[in-house]
């Protein structure tokens, strides 16, 4: 497959059908799923969600992403 039918057909089952940027949560607190980093303020770290795109076919989570992405990401060195 091409990058550019990857980008609009599941890699698991071929099928054109996906629901895009669905917002994940945690069920327990309500909090979201995301990728750590650092606000203005260096002592406060934020959570950027991930969004998944997903196939409603196969139920294959075809991409996994965030929608900023200029942040100063919190790495654990």
């Amino acid at each position: 497959m091409s990058s550019e039918q990857t980008k609009h057909h599941c890699p698991h089952c071929g099928s054109s059908k996906l629901t895009c940027d669905i917002h994940m949560s945690l069920n327990n607190k309500g909090e979201g799923v995301g990728l750590s980093f650092r606000r203005v303020v260096p002592v406060v770290i934020g959570t950027e969600p991930f969004l998944a795109d997903l196939c409603q076919d196969s139920g294959t989570i075809v991409r996994l992403h965030v929608k900023e992405t200029d942040r100063k990401w919190h790495i654990n060195e």
